[in-house]
Order: C-alpha cells, then structure tokens, then sequence
C-alpha cells in the first residue's frame, strides 16, 4: 500500500491514556482481543525507525518460553494485529529476521507539536503483559517519560511554632506532636516550622505551593480554645479555620478523642486545600509527589482509579524512596481480593515483597504500620503479627484512626470481638471526613456484628454505605445484619446492589464457600441462630 503522499497518517497511535489505535477515518484498530498484541505494537512503536528483531520481541513477550515456542507465539499474535488492521495490514510488514511498521503510515500521539499528557495520563495505561521482561521495559519507558512528574514541585506548609509561656506545651503537642505528624503519615508533604514569621516564597507571584499554619490559644478557666487555620501565602487567602475546645493540661490531650478528631479533620481539610483549584498541568502535578491524589483515587475506587493510583504511587517511589508509597501500593492489593476477588495465592508475593520493603525502609512511620498491619492480617495470614504492627503504629502515633481502625481488624480476626470492637469504636471517634471515612465505618461495622454490637454494626454500615454505595465490604455485611433482622426491603436493595456485580450473589455462597473474600464474617454469633 502506497502511503507517501497522504497529508495525514492512516493510523495514529495513542500511547497515553489507554492504548488505541485509531484510522484516519475514526475506525478503531486496536487488537483487543489480546493483551500481547497491544504490548507487541507498543514495542514496535517506541522503537527506532519502528522496527525490532523477531529476537528483541520474543525476549520481551515470551521471556519464559522455547525458542520455538516464542516463535509461534510470535506469529499467532502478527495475525491478531493483521486481524485488527483489516484492509491497512500491510502497515505490519515481517520477514524472517525482524518485525516493523511502515513509518509513513504511523503517527504518536506523543509527536504532535505541543502534546502534554493529561496529569490523570500515564504511557500505556492498563497495558497488562505480564511478562517480567516486558513489565521492565514498560516500567522503563515510564520512568524516561514522566520526567514532569519526578521533577515537579510539592507543597510546602509553615508552622506557626511562636507560643511562648503556658501555651508552648499545647501548641507543640497539638500542631507538632499532633497535626504535624498526622499530616506527614497521610501524605509526607514538607513541613517547615517558621516561628510566627510569615515567609517570603522567592518563586513568583503566582506560586500556589506555600501556606502558613497557624494556631492560637485563649485559655479558660477549664479548658482552652484552639483556632487553628490555614493561609495560602500568594495572597494571604484563608483557606479553612476551626475552633476546638480542648484540655488545658497537655498531658490530658493523651485520650481525649475530640483532640485526636479535631487534628484529623483538620488534616483532612488541608490535604483538600492545598490541591490548586486550576487545571494546569503544573498545578496538577505538584501533588503528585506526595501520596495525595493516590489515596483519594484508591479509596474512591471507581474504574481504573485504583490502577492508576498504583502507577503514580510507583513512579513516585521511583523519584523519592519513601516506604510510604510502597505501604500504600500493598494496601492496594486488599481491594484486589475484597472488590475484584483476586485470591491470596495471586497477590501473597507481591504483598510480601513490598510490606518488607516498606518496613525496611519506614519501620517507624505510624502509616506505614498501619497499613501494613492490614496487610498481614488480610492478605497474608498473619494476624498476630499484624496486630504488633498496629499497636506499634498507635504507640507512634496514637491520633492514628488507622493504625487503630487495623489493630481491630487483627483482633476480630484472632477472635478477639470485644476488644476489637473497643479499637474500632475508637477509631470511628478520631476519625475525620477524609475519603476513608467509610472504611473505618466499615471496620467498625465489622467489629460490631462479630461482637453482636447489632445496632451499632448496622448503623456504621448503613453510613458507610451512603459514603461509598458500592463498597462491597460494606454490603455483605449489612445483607447478614438484615437477614438476621428479617429487613426485607433493606435486603432486597442491598442484593440487587451486590449483584450488579456479582450476578450469582447470595448470602449462603458467602458464608459457605472458603475462598470467598468476606471469610470472617462465618464466625459472627449472629448466624448461630439463624
């Protein structure tokens, strides 16, 4: 086919975002049908003058395979590409030592003048070849093309630290020991103390990365009144204030749960306010450092959001080497076997390699604990273990809702009900509006039908449900507690709600097959009598 002299390309070539390929004419040509064909052509299209030997292929696709076996492999999926090409096959063009595209058929997206990925964007999104050698390459072209994301800036949040005499000790417990910490466990944002001097931000007027923290105390005859509010230093905006009462004796502030519930919402509101309003790319991606977009995507949980959080949370381990993102990327998996139904034996050594890792390199971050307590107890068949991590997790940071929220879950899973539903409960009081939220609901929820706590479990599930309505966790749940209740509208609702996904749902399938993911729910009292 004779393509010089067309003004445009008669496939382009979308390489970010999801891979497609698409004709001049709007026609879709992307070989759906397999992953490896997808995989294949992208190694072609990244290649110089679009072209790689039969052996580079193999390599990359078949790394496990014979030679003859990789061969035929490679054939079959030449066939698919040809398939999906239709009447411009002939773009594809192979001979026995090599494997390349007609460059003047083909465009990438990538070469238009003025392209920029989309911050939402990464090469190759949802391109699952799960060879290792293939999965290095594409870690590789990620990394050389995201540079934008590596190199961009992050927030950066001053203290007010310039209490003097009775009130030094509360503003170093509460904004120190208490925001400062919780802060940096949710999202490990910088934070410098600036000891009541407002700083001069030398990058330009319209920088919108600093913000000043600034809280003060009026003492009473019991207690104190702390106002504590967050400025953006381009303009002097005020962006979020809050007045809490709390203990005037510091040491007081230890187990007080309006302390600990007032420091995490307002963690909450600034991890909102810090993200710029605008849709620049610059602006997007500064948060992209920090765990901030991942976390909100991962508890979010609509479509691809959880994959695309597990490559932003890859790419930025990759520029800074912080446990925390390896902590979260193992956190990830629960919703693999919880939401998707993935098995333990599919996600043990991942699990595994990254809870490792993100200890090693974090074992006193009260997050990192957390989350892999969770880990262990869920994923790995670990509970004991799972709950000394929590409990070290609470001992750092004791406003952690949770490190507390997972120490639970370690302690129903060992039987442990009543001191479970305690740890929960607590976590539900310290908890701020974050969008985990719903999970603590639900660990809550769970804790108190396993220590038949019934009202308490189908309240927190009921508010866990109108947080996250599709949350499944949630769901099995609340369809036992109304089934022992005998609510059959309630239960009618949440059945076509969990069918929507799983068509063969039913109560009994849960509590009576192994591998279903909900497996402690077979110890709740409640199905004694039922």
């Amino acid at each position: 086919m004779d393509t010089l002299g067309n003004s445009q390309p008669l496939v382009t070539a979308h390489l970010f975002g999801r891979f497609v390929l698409k004709a001049a004419d709007g026609r879709d040509l992307t070989p759906k049908k397999s992953t490896k064909a997808q995989g294949l052509m992208a190694l072609l299209l990244m290649a110089p003058g679009y072209e790689r030997s039969r052996e580079y292929l193999m390599d990359k696709l078949w790394s496990d395979r014979q030679p003859t076996q990789s061969a035929r492999s490679l054939k079959t999926e030449l066939y698919v590409i040809r398939s999906a090409l239709r009447d411009l096959r002939d773009l594809l063009i192979s001979d026995g030592g090599s494997v390349r595209l007609d460059p003047d058929g083909f465009a990438r997206d990538m070469d238009a003048p003025g392209f920029e990925p989309r911050p939402d964007q990464e090469f190759c999104e949802g391109l699952a070849v799960r060879d290792p050698e293939f999965v290095n390459w594409l870690e590789e072209q990620r990394r050389a093309l995201s540079s934008t994301v590596i190199t961009a800036a992050r927030p950066l949040i001053f203290l007010d630290g310039a209490a003097t005499g009775r009130e030094a000790p509360l503003q170093r417990a509460v904004l120190g020991g208490g925001f400062q910490h919780m802060l940096a466990d949710w999202c490990a944002e910088q934070l410098v103390t600036a000891n009541g001097a407002a700083p001069k931000l030398t990058s330009g007027t319209d920088d919108d990365t600093g913000f000043l923290l600034e809280q003060i105390f009026s003492p009473g005859s019991a207690d104190v009144a702390a106002s504590l509010s967050l400025t953006r230093l381009r303009d002097g905006h005020l962006l979020w204030h809050r007045l809490d009462r709390i203990p005037s004796d510091p040491s007081a502030l230890m187990d007080d749960s309006a302390v600990y519930r007032a420091i995490n919402a307002s963690v909450d509101r600034t991890i909102y306010e810090i993200a710029p309003p605008g849709s620049k790319a610059r602006e997007a991606r500064y948060l992209e450092r920090g765990t901030i977009g991942a976390v909100r995507l991962i508890f979010r949980n609509q479509g691809d959001d959880i994959d695309i959080a597990r490559r932003r949370l890859s790419a930025n381990f990759e520029a800074s080497q912080q446990g925390l993102y390896l902590a979260w990327l193992a956190y990830t998996l629960a919703f693999f076997k919880g939401e998707r139904g993935y098995s333990e034996l599919d996600l043990k050594d991942e699990a595994e390699e990254l809870a490792r890792r993100s200890l090693e390199l974090e074992p006193h971050n009260s997050m990192v604990l957390a989350l892999i307590s969770y880990v262990y107890t869920y994923l790995l068949g670990a509970p004991q273990f799972g709950l000394e991590l929590a409990e070290r997790s609470t001992d750092v940071n004791r406003a952690n809702p949770m490190g507390w929220a997972f120490k639970g879950a370690a302690l129903y899973t060992l039987g442990q009900f009543d001191a479970a539903y305690e740890c929960t409960r607590f976590a539900r009081q310290i908890a701020g509006d974050g969008p985990y939220r719903y999970a603590v609901e639900t660990y809550f929820c769970i804790a108190s039908t396993l220590s038949n706590n019934i009202d308490d479990a189908i309240n927190a599930g009921e508010t866990a449900a109108r947080l996250k309505p599709d949350f499944r966790a949630t769901l099995r749940y609340l369809a036992v507690l109304y089934a022992h209740r005998k609510e059959e509208a309630k239960l009618a609702k949440v059945l076509q709600t969990l069918r929507r996904d799983e068509p063969d749902f039913s109560i009994r399938k849960m509590l009576e097959i192994n591998n279903y993911p909900s497996e402690i729910l077979r110890t709740a009292p409640i199905l004694d009598g039922d």
